[in-house]
Order: structure tokens, then sequence, then C-alpha cells
């Protein structure tokens, strides 16, 4: 069954209120996308400023789930968690609100100044088009060490002689720096304390779901913790040929098999879908690190913005924004 925004959200409410009449539900609808339309409100312009410094004493360092509730659009959350879990955010009552009303605030404001966009030969085609500004880009060549010296910092990569700079910018994650430079002891623990979870693309072919567009957005799934989210992007340049992108989050154990068989029971058992060929899958290893709960309230991003320019070290990159689009098939 495919359902739009707001038969989705009635949904949602005539479950929470079995009784709920149809003027009733609309009420509450209206209430609680007034409640998000006030919170976003209310945060929009402490985000664009501060980015995710400077919120760790705010509302932004509840969970989630506990930002809605205490806002009052819990059943609007509902019906967003399977769009953000598909981008790979974890479950709303494990990460800070900062993060997802951030990716709501940007989301809103695209919406209502630009049209959505996409590149017609995949995402790698933006990647390809940056460095072609560049002078001297290296590829194949990953750095594997990078130490401090007295005259500057040393760079160690595959394949490449060894360079001294005087500043090195991190764009990659915080936990993978790690692995690159000693750092000192307090700074370790701090960037030992980001987390990931298993997260899967796969793209397939199916029979049963009508695509009407270029491209088409169904979201659903099950959200047992340690399981897996389930969210679809279907997509077709031409009817008679509907490739369908499966999001999928993993328990440690779970096996290229079992996230087949879970895919093809929840397309089933949603939409009534058969999957004829699975064309690609693939997982996405130390995809969109994230912070926890406490962790963000402790101050995790006030600290890591205290250790910018030291000793000619800075650090950028998604870690900071988001991480929608390098798993993302097309």
């Amino acid at each position: 069954m495919r359902l739009n925004g707001e038969e989705y959200l009635g949904l949602l409410i005539k479950q929470a209120n079995p009784n709920a009449t149809q003027i009733e539900i609309g009420a509450v609808a209206m209430e609680q996308v007034q409640n998000l339309g006030a919170a976003v409100g209310m945060f929009t312009e402490h985000i664009q400023k501060s980015n995710l410094v400077g919120q760790a004493d705010t509302d932004l360092a509840l969970s989630m789930t506990d930002f809605a509730a205490k806002h009052g659009f819990s059943i609007y959350l509902e019906a967003l968690q399977p769009f953000a879990l598909g981008y790979g955010y974890a479950y709303f009552d494990k990460i800070p609100a900062a993060s997802v009303m951030k990716l709501i605030v940007s989301a809103t404001e695209q919406r209502s100044r630009y049209p959505f966009v996409g590149f017609p030969c995949g995402t790698q085609s933006l990647a390809e088009g940056m460095a072609a500004t560049l002078e001297d880009i290296r590829l194949s060549a990953p750095v594997t060490k990078v130490e401090k010296l007295d005259n500057g910092l040393e760079v160690q990569a595959d394949g490449q002689p060894t360079e001294t700079y005087d500043k090195v910018i991190f764009a990659t994650t915080l936990d993978l720096v790690r692995s690159m430079m000693t750092l000192a002891p307090e700074v370790d623990e701090l960037f030992s304390t980001l987390f990931t979870l298993r997260y899967f693309t796969t793209v397939c072919k199916q029979e049963g779901i009508t695509i009407t567009n270029t491209l088409d957005f169904y979201a659903a799934g099950t959200y047992e913790a340690n399981q897996n989210s389930i969210a679809l992007i279907a997509w077709t340049a031409n009817p008679t040929e509907v490739a369908t992108t499966v999001y999928q989050f993993a328990s440690p154990d779970a096996s290229l098999s079992d996230l087949s068989d879970r895919m093809m029971a929840e397309l089933q058992s949603f939409w009534g879908a058969n999957v004829t060929e699975i064309i690609l899958q693939r997982e996405w290893t130390n995809y969109y690190s994230q912070v926890s709960v406490d962790d963000f309230a402790a101050g995790f991003f006030d600290q890591v913005d205290a250790l910018q320019g030291e000793d000619g070290i800075y650090y950028v990159g998604s870690q900071f924004s988001f991480e929608t689009l390098s798993a993302t098939i097309f």
C-alpha cells in the first residue's frame, strides 16, 4: 500500500487514537505540524550560526525522541523516522536532536528556496567536477601516517614520497584519524566515543510497485534495535526497467543472505512486490560516525572545536554536518 505523507501521518494518528473521527485526526495532524514548525523556527537560527557547537546545554542535546515529546510532535516524528533511517541516521532514541533538526531545517529551507536536483551520471560526477578544479590531486594514495615533527607535519601515503607540511586538514571521520596519527590521550579518548552502524545498500529489480514518476520514494520498515530499517527509492528512466534502491541497517552478525531474505520479505509484506534480480549489494563501513546523546551533552563538538588549528591540524567534513550522499546509488 502506497501512502502520501498526509495519509501516512493520518494512519499513525488513527493507530494512536483508534476512536478518533476524521475531523479529530485532521486537528491532531495540524497540531503536530504546527508544533514541528515552531520547533524548527525556534532552533533554525541557532543551528545555522553555530552548527553543532554550543548546543550541549540546549534542548537540542536531548535525544530526538525526547525532543519531539517535549515539543509536541511525537506522532509526526514517527512518520519521519523511515526517511531519516534510510539516510543512515541511527534510531531517534540514540542520537541528539541537533543532528535530525539540522536535516529537517536544511530540507525545509531547500524545498522553499530551491528545487530538488539530481545527478544524471550519479554523485560521482560531483566529486569529479570538484577534482577538476584542483591543481594537485592524487588518487589511490591513502594516507597511512601523519607525524608531528619540530619542523611541521610529516605525511606518509601509499605510493607517494613522504612530505612535510605546515598544516594538515583531516577531511575524514574523526575515528579514522586515530589510525593515522598518535594523539594525546584525552583527544584519542574523545574521538573513540564515536559510533557507527552497519549500513547496506542494495540495488534490485522488482515487480509489483508501479512507478509513475522518474523518482518515486517509498518508506517503511521495521525498527527493532540492531535489526534493520528499510527505505526505498524506486528510480526509473524507462517504466519497463525499474531499479529499486533499498537501504538497511544490520545487526553485527547479519549476513548478506539474511539481509536479502529480510528485504524480500518486507517488500512483499509492505507493497506486494517480488524481487526478480539483485544487481548490487554493498556494505558501507564507517558510514556516518555519530555521537551519542550523552557525549553530545558532555560537549563533544565544543571540545573538537577547541582543537581546531592546534599544532597546525584542522578537522572538517561531514562529521560536522551530514553524511547523506556517499552511500546513495542511482
